[in-house]
């Protein structure tokens, strides 16, 4: 990774055939590393942050399901 003069830090984003993917079938990886490609790192890191906390909450109320 390089940083670049704005801050950001360079990453890879997914290409295909020299385009971007498309979006729809982005993962959240290829999001949080095109906001950071972008020069977005405090929202990419924000993104992966929310993320990862729906899905915390997902299994909580799915286990509880389980359990009722």
């Amino acid at each position: 990774m390089e940083t670049k003069e704005n801050g950001s830090v360079d990453t890879k984003c997914s290409v295909e055939n020299g385009q971007l993917s498309d979006p729809a079938h982005w993962a959240v990886a290829d999001v949080v590393n095109y906001f950071k490609a972008t020069g977005f790192e405090e929202q990419a890191n924000a993104f992966q942050d929310q993320v990862g906390i729906c899905c915390h909450i997902f299994i909580l109320f799915f286990a509880l399901f389980l359990f009722l």
